[in-house]
């Protein structure tokens, strides 16, 4: 199973208020519960989302996507407590370090009326956030994350968004692996449970039990495990967008 897991996140503009771009430089899934510790990973799963560490770093530096991976902004000045939106969409790239908007994909936004404090630092939790597809094999594999968080210091002027450390974090539930596991078997010819197999063996499996939409540890009764913690630590640049 080959896994595309560099991308590139953005903050762009579309009307409404100064809304700086930025462009992710490096993106790491911590290598194991340690090192998410120290990078900020709020996970209640007993790997604080670092199980697809090893899965990252075998793939890092893949680079097949048609398109990148944008977040916009409406309305942000970097002034605390002044309501932004933040939309998760993508883009496409021109092929000289600048990106333009993929119109072909709607995108969703799901932190509304977000804000910073007054050293900049955003930390917003929301119930479910779909994210645009990632490739596996020329597979579309279109990933919803359960509880997602971010935890990120924003700045941003007429040159572009930076941040460095973001982090995004956030569950898997198992229905959803299972099910997602079954359409790439079933598209590729595969054999699901072998690979449902290889992804538990590889990950560390579930860590975190999800209940009424609340993350749990269940490291003392593995069998209420039904979500695989996630988190992605990012760091953003400016970029132009076209």
């Amino acid at each position: 199973m080959r896994m595309h897991w560099s991308m590139l996140l953005l903050v762009a503009a579309c009307g409404g208020g100064p809304s700086p771009v930025g462009v992710v430089t490096q993106m790491v899934v911590p290598a194991d519960e340690v090192a998410a510790r120290q990078a900020g990973c709020p996970s209640a799963g007993t790997f604080a989302g670092a199980g697809l560490g090893a899965l990252a770093a075998e793939h890092a530096g893949a680079d097949a996507r048609p398109y990148e991976w944008i977040v916009k902004t409406h309305d942000f000045d970097g002034t605390a407590g002044a309501p932004f939106e933040l939309i998760f969409s993508r883009g496409l790239a021109t092929g000289d370090g600048a990106v333009t908007h993929d119109d072909g994909f709607a995108g969703w936004n799901p932190f509304e009326e977000v804000t910073v404090d007054e050293d900049g630092w955003l930390h917003e939790l929301v119930d479910r956030l779909e994210v645009p597809p990632l490739s596996i094999d020329g597979y579309e594999l279109r990933v919803t994350i359960e509880q997602p968080e971010i935890v990120a210091r924003l700045t941003g002027d007429r040159y572009g968004l930076v941040s460095y450390g973001m982090v995004v974090s956030g569950y898997l539930p198992r229905d959803w692996v299972e099910a997602e596991v079954e359409a790439y078997a079933t598209a590729t010819g595969s054999d699901a449970s072998a690979l449902t197999s290889e992804l538990v063996s590889r990950t560390g499996g579930f860590d975190t039990r999800l209940e009424g939409g609340v993350p749990y540890g269940c490291s003392e009764d593995p069998a209420a495990c039904n979500a695989m913690s996630i988190c992605l630590v990012l760091d953003v640049e400016p970029v132009e967008l076209r």
